[in-house]
């Protein structure tokens, strides 16, 4: 198995959550991967699925709760929200088919914009060892 350290370090982190409220799993998750293993210092974007029915376009649901997440203290360089469900079939294709390839082309816009090139890596402190010497 390969850890963080031989693997050139993490990237990108990708937050993805179901549309709904700010709830404490989601900000407690938030916190341990982005401030906890991270160190906040690796670029992080969120992705908010099931915003196929938002009206009147998928982003309104991000502009009606931004406030929610910076309030609570997470922030993120980059945001979309997505159908990730092609929906139902009909005679001429699938219900949301359009809303999955625009979902899809946004987030590879994403991770291209905010993926670092070199991966950060998590450095270890170091044991202090002092000597008295009388």
């Amino acid at each position: 198995m390969t850890d963080l350290s031989n693997s050139g370090g993490v990237n990108l982190l990708v937050f993805v959550m179901k549309q709904g409220r700010l709830t404490e799993s989601i900000l407690k998750n938030y916190t341990l991967f982005h401030r906890g293993f991270c160190d906040s210092k690796v670029s992080i974007m969120i992705i908010v699925t099931g915003c196929e029915n938002v009206q009147p376009i998928m982003d309104t649901w991000w502009t009606e709760n931004e406030a929610s997440f910076t309030n609570a203290g997470m922030l993120f360089d980059g945001h979309a929200c997505v159908c990730a469900s092609k929906g139902r079939k009909t005679d001429t294709g699938y219900l949301d088919e359009d809303l999955v390839r625009e979902s899809m082309a946004v987030v590879k816009r994403l991770v291209v914009q905010y993926c670092m090139s070199n991966g950060w890596e998590k450095v270890r402190n170091s044991k202090l060892v002092v000597l008295n010497i009388h």
